[in-house]
């Protein structure tokens, strides 16, 4: 029980040394396309940072019936 306990802190400890490490932020808008490369949807831009930018940045683009939607951050 006790190696569960410390195996959390350790996790949280680093969780948090990453985002408080990560200075790099980007604005990603999620945008969806259809077979032709044409925008059809496009979210609004948001700012991400830490974890969560690196999370966004690691999904891989979905594709339903010939469109696309993908992360795209700048």
């Amino acid at each position: 029980m006790k190696k569960r306990i410390y195996f959390a802190i350790i996790c949280g400890v680093l969780v948090f040394a990453l985002n408080a490490c990560s200075d790099s932020c980007k604005t990603c808008t999620q945008t969806t396309y259809d077979s032709g490369g044409t925008i059809t949807d496009q979210g609004d831009p948001a700012e991400y940072c830490g974890v969560e930018l690196i999370s966004i940045e690691a999904t891989p683009d979905v594709t339903i019936g010939g469109n696309t939607t993908r992360w795209e951050c700048y």
